[in-house]
């Protein structure tokens, strides 16, 4: 939503342009195009991804079915599937029940601004920890760093514009502090933590705590910048209808 004021101004054909939904943005054949490329990207790094963990928990002769609760315990992995559910979906003709959530600009601007963190987080905390396989840095870098700035540019790109309010930073605040939780209670259970500065059993929960902290500014902040590019773009549409 956009303010009243903003919506008083606005030219029919501007409104429609701006207000339209996923769905129907994703019918022009270049945006088509592009959220299938990416959505594929996606797919490729993902397979790749949970292809590494099966084989080393195979080499290892430990039990399969840790890859997969390790592979899905990754903040990386879960942000890059629902990125590519929100490419996806608004493509396949077979409507789902979980296809109007994913339609929502609102939705997708969420992902986006968390999608960027996973960039953001990884480069500057954790990409200097390790060294990755052949197989493993090419998944690196599709999840890490190709995947964020092309599902931001097919945001800026191809969505509607002139939609958030500023309490939109309040919604889109639930995924990561709803993975937080996810995180830590899966952490409880099986004893595994997917970052070190998560990892209770090494740090505890103080600790923990504060490193979460430290964190959320980053999510408001990115949030606050994509609504004021938002802002800035539907401004300059209604000065330039044509």
């Amino acid at each position: 939503m956009v303010s009243v004021g903003i919506n008083d101004r606005m030219q029919p054909s501007i409104a429609k342009q701006m207000i339209g939904t996923v769905r129907a943005t994703s019918t022009q054949p270049l945006a088509r195009a592009y959220a299938i490329g990416t959505a594929t990207l996606i797919a490729i790094g993902l397979t790749l991804q949970l292809y590494v963990l099966v084989a080393a928990r195979i080499g290892a002769g430990r039990r399969v079915i840790g890859a997969f609760i390790e592979f899905f315990s990754y903040f990386t992995i879960l942000t890059n599937i629902l990125a590519g559910l929100a490419l996806f979906l608004p493509l396949w003709r077979h409507r789902t029940a979980i296809t109007p959530f994913f339609t929502q600009n609102s939705v997708n601007t969420g992902i986006a601004v968390n999608i960027v963190l996973v960039d953001a987080f990884y480069s500057l905390l954790l990409r200097h920890l390790w060294q990755p396989t052949p197989a493993q840095q090419v998944a690196d870098i599709l999840l890490h760093d190709l995947v964020p700035p092309l599902f931001l540019l097919y945001w800026w790109l191809f969505l509607p514009r002139g939609q958030f309010a500023w309490r939109e930073l309040w919604r889109w605040l639930a995924y990561p502090l709803g993975y937080f939780v996810y995180m830590l209670l899966l952490g409880l259970i099986t004893r595994h933590y997917p970052y070190p500065f998560f990892n209770v059993a090494q740090v505890g929960y103080g600790e923990v705590l504060l490193n979460a902290g430290l964190m959320l500014p980053a999510f408001v902040g990115c949030g606050a910048l994509l609504i004021g590019l938002d802002r800035r773009k539907t401004a300059t549409l209604l000065r330039n209808p044509a």
